[in-house]
């Protein structure tokens, strides 16, 4: 793949840092289970709904394996125990990965056979279907989160994307205008073929290419709204299953969907039959089912921390640590708000809340040293070159009370602040959002701590503009990971620090830099890794003076298995187990 060089010594340290997923002995997440099987019913519970069901507007992890499972993008990371096959991107309905001299042309094939469940036997995937995927992406209704990072990238895209955003939110009037108007960079050669043309060389554009949100979309996509509860009963599906049923906050079935060949499809084996994911459970039921054997794997839920330190002792072969690069939680700031005077749009309050959260407090409550370590810095360990700093040190850190009430008083608030924290109400968030309550506490910050469901935490608060303004919210715990394996720092800088380019982003504050865009461009559009590393610690150390948001803590992901699974491995783009690997004993 066209993308930064590694050396020996730094590809060796990304395929050991971002390893697909491990046992607690450290063997590999799939064992000794014997020859695959095939049929059966692979059984899922969780806690909360998906919450896309539209590939132009999945972004979450769970939602991520989802799709593995229904939809394919023209190039993917592989599911594989091999540490180093696990970070190579491949292809998928394309037949090659493109290397372009010039880092600016990227052209594909899509395979033959490669279709839609549409029709009697299936719809041939064109490239028309490629450009209208990336045309969704900046519809008015649901604009995907994902769009920022193309919508410059691609030419001609910002001024299609430009014109869709004034189109009236109603089905006709968005396919008349995906219809009649093109990308100019995204050219279409007989039925399967495409090539993108872009603004400025992108080492890195074939990895963009393997996110859900760069998925291609059927005509039957401009039926109905996008992401609306008529899409969602009516998803075309390009992978090995299709959704059979539907329903909301209740379940999703998937079967098995008779439009896909394996003969088109080398990545997935989609061994079992059917899949079944439930909703509506908490953390602890989850984990008491798995033990039972009435469920097969979580959907939504980890493991819970009090239990940890009892599977990993006992080196409980079901137990999976998946390394995941994730920062979580890390607390963001809503730069936004108009709450107590603004007071979040200054640097010393923010500095003061940098100094008052208690780390360690947070990582105990979710497992301890068991599942994660402490995190101080935008860039974490798993991208390649990331050096480690520490801009707001505090004794073994816990907080530093004293230090942030002198900065609360420098910046006008002698007396504290009273801030809103939203916090989700499943697996160990409650805990997260009490451990921060009481740190804060101690320098003068009383948190009004607010329970929000699941499904509801990042698009009807964190990424909802309204909410943002109103002063609804102050700060949040949320969580990040980079996308994709390798050197992915864009992943992380675009969506959480780069001035949002449309509404729903993952920039929460609204944070800008450009200063730092000015680096991050230099940074992305450079070959040389010792260059491309060098400038991304610079901008570590700038945004971090800002303290647009607070690190916390990098935690792996403690999943738990039935017993009746075999081949479970985690996908190095979902960070959860590919449901179309794996195989049920009986």
């Amino acid at each position: 793949m066209n993308r930064t060089r590694l050396t020996a010594a730094a590809a060796a340290t990304a395929a050991a840092v971002l390893a697909a997923g491990c046992s607690a002995d450290g063997a590999g997440a799939g064992g000794a289970d014997g020859e695959p099987r095939r049929g059966g019913t692979l059984r899922l519970l969780g806690a909360a709904d998906v919450d896309h069901l539209d590939t132009a507007s999945v972004y979450s992890p769970n939602g991520t394996a989802l799709m593995r499972a229904i939809s394919r993008q023209l190039v993917t990371f592989p599911t594989t125990e091999d540490e180093k096959d696990a970070i190579g991107l491949v292809p998928d309905l394309a037949t090659e990965v493109p290397r372009p001299a010039d880092s600016r042309t990227f052209s594909f094939t899509i395979r033959e056979g490669a279709t839609w469940d549409a029709g009697e036997s299936g719809r041939q995937i064109t490239g028309a279907d490629v450009e209208r995927g990336f045309k969704r992406l900046c519809n008015p209704v649901v604009p995907s989160a994902g769009a920022s990072y193309y919508i410059d990238a691609i030419e001609g895209m910002r001024a299609f994307c430009d014109g869709f955003g004034k189109v009236a939110k109603n089905v006709t009037a968005i396919r008349e205008y995906v219809e009649k108007n093109d990308i100019t960079g995204i050219v279409t050669k007989g039925e399967r073929e495409v090539t993108f043309r872009l603004t400025a060389p992108m080492g890195d554009f074939t990895n963009l290419l393997a996110l859900v949100s760069a998925s291609p979309a059927p005509a039957e996509s401009l039926d109905h709204l996008p992401d609306s509860p008529d899409y969602r009963r009516t998803v075309v599906s390009s992978g090995p299953y299709r959704v059979s049923d539907y329903r909301a906050d209740q379940k999703i079935v998937l079967d098995r969907n008779p439009a896909w060949k394996a003969a088109s499809d080398p990545l997935r084996k989609a061994y079992v039959d059917r899949i079944e994911i439930t909703f509506g459970a908490t953390q602890d039921s989850v984990m008491q089912q798995l033990q039972a054997g009435t469920v097969d794997l979580p959907w939504d839920t980890v493991v819970p921390p009090a239990l940890l330190p009892g599977l990993a002792a006992a080196k409980d072969d079901r137990l999976l640590i998946v390394k995941t690069g994730a920062t979580e939680p890390y607390l963001a700031i809503n730069l936004r708000s108009p709450n107590n005077g603004k007071a979040l749009s200054k640097l010393k309050v923010r500095q003061a809340l940098a100094y008052a959260v208690d780390k360690k407090a947070v990582l105990q409550v979710q497992g301890g040293a068991t599942v994660g370590q402490i995190q101080n810095q935008l860039f974490v360990s798993t991208l390649i070159g990331s050096e480690p700093f520490d801009p707001y040190p505090t004794p073994g850190h816990r907080g530093d009370p004293d230090k942030a009430r002198a900065l609360l008083a420098e910046a006008g608030y002698p007396d504290g602040l009273t801030l809103k924290l939203p916090y989700r109400t499943k697996d160990q968030y409650p805990q997260v959002a009490q451990a921060l309550q009481a740190g804060l506490a101690k320098a003068g910050i009383t948190l009004k701590l607010i329970p929000v469901t699941p499904n509801d935490y990042y698009g009807e608060w964190l990424t909802n503009d309204a909410a943002q303004t109103s002063g609804r919210w102050d700060i949040a715990p949320a969580g990040w990971a980079p996308d994709a394996p390798g050197t992915s720092h864009r992943t992380v800088y675009d969506p959480l620090i780069r001035k949002p380019s449309v509404t729903g982003s993952y920039n929460y504050g609204s944070y800008s830099n450009p200063k730092a865009d000015a680096l991050a461009d230099r940074a992305l559009a450079t070959s040389d890794e010792r260059t491309a590393a060098e400038l991304w610690n610079r901008i570590d150390r700038m945004v971090m003076s800002d303290v647009p948001l607070i690190p916390i803590a990098v935690r792996n992901q403690a999943l738990y298995r039935g017993a009746n699974t075999a081949g479970v491995v985690a996908n190095s783009l979902s960070k959860w187990p590919d449901w179309t690997q794996l195989w049920l004993k009986k």
